[in-house]
């Protein structure tokens, strides 16, 4: 074997270390991709879990004021009731 047939083997192996490195860069590019679609969605989904805490949290405060109106209400009635029967 002679130096141009050894330069061509070497030559060769570059080539398909190059492919093979050029291959390994767009797995890691999909799989980059892939990974940002679903950072992404997990992004989404925290944003609307929050806008549903707050939407529950407004409604328990809503729900809380209504209560304490109604045992207002009630109280006073009561008082009312009382005084009807006296």
């Amino acid at each position: 074997m002679d130096k141009a047939d050894t330069a061509g083997t070497i030559i060769e192996k570059i080539k398909d270390s190059i492919s093979t490195i050029v291959d390994m860069n767009v797995q890691i590019s999909t799989a980059t991709e892939e990974q940002t679609i679903v950072a992404d969605d997990i992004s989404r989904n925290i944003s609307d879990f929050t806008v549903s805490i707050s939407e529950v949290s407004r409604s328990v405060k809503e729900s809380s004021t209504a209560s304490e109106m109604l045992a207002h209400l009630a109280a006073k009635l009561q008082t009312q009731a009382r005084a009807f029967k006296a």
